[in-house]
């Protein structure tokens, strides 16, 4: 009777032994993938999933701007898009963190607007651009063998009673652009042209170059003129307007 009762004991040793070797797979697999879970990054630290930026850009009437530029900056890096024809921008390749982001719209003849946003893998946000106040025309640049002479109108509804800087660059297609001149008018009445001109003998460069003149007021690009020559040095000839 004892010898039957120990032979009992060892089968049910084993039969439990064998279901604890079926369990343990199942419970050590869980574990293992409870730890494949990855958490979203701490204050501060960097997903490696990249975010995206979309939206609308209009102006106060609710029409579209397009090629509005919508530029995602952040810790010295950025990214950039531009609006289509309908007004619809999409920035990609944002790094996510657990922060915000400046996040400016902008385009030649409407004042910039800066926004701060927390960007995740699909963010939405619109813009409405309102036009500036003043509008400017670059008329045609034409060359002096050492000087670059171009004419600057106000073609907008008022005054212009804040300083406005003109800057004449040249440059080559794999170059920066070079800074030839600024200057600075402090006021320009509507509907007034001025002549304006690079002073003699500036280094304008060698060879083709690419000629750029900006208007600026307020910190607000408002208009650019492109145009194309041939420079020696302090010599500029054949000035053709783009």
């Amino acid at each position: 009777m004892a010898i039957k009762n120990v032979n009992k004991s060892i089968s049910y040793a084993v039969i439990l032994m064998c279901l604890g070797l079926a369990i343990m797979p199942s419970l050590t697999t869980a574990t293992t993938h409870s730890l494949t879970f990855s958490t979203r990054c701490s204050a501060g630290g960097m997903d490696d999933t990249n975010g995206t930026l979309s939206g609308y850009v209009t102006d106060i009437k609710n029409t579209a701007v397009p090629y509005a530029r919508v530029r995602v900056s952040f810790q010295g890096t950025f990214s950039d898009a531009y609006s289509n024809r309908t007004g619809y921008y999409h920035v990609t390749d944002i790094p996510i963190c657990n922060c915000t982001k400046s996040v400016t719209c902008s385009k030649i003849g409407y004042t910039p607007v800066t926004v701060t946003l927390s960007i995740d893998e699909h963010t939405m946000h619109s813009f409405v651009l309102v036009p500036t106040n003043y509008s400017m025309t670059i008329g045609n640049m034409t060359g002096r063998p050492a000087r670059i002479i171009f004419t600057l109108t106000n073609t907008g509804p008022v005054d212009i009673t804040t300083n406005i800087t003109w800057t004449v660059y040249t440059f080559k297609i794999i170059l920066a652009p070079k800074l030839i001149q600024q200057g600075t008018l402090h006021s320009l009445s509507k509907g007034t042209t001025v002549t304006l001109a690079t002073s003699w003998f500036k280094d304008f460069g060698y060879g083709r170059v690419g000629i750029l003149i900006e208007a600026e007021c307020d910190n607000i690009i408002a208009e650019q003129k492109y145009g194309k020559a041939f420079a020696l040095g302090h010599f500029i000839f054949a000035v053709k307007n783009m």
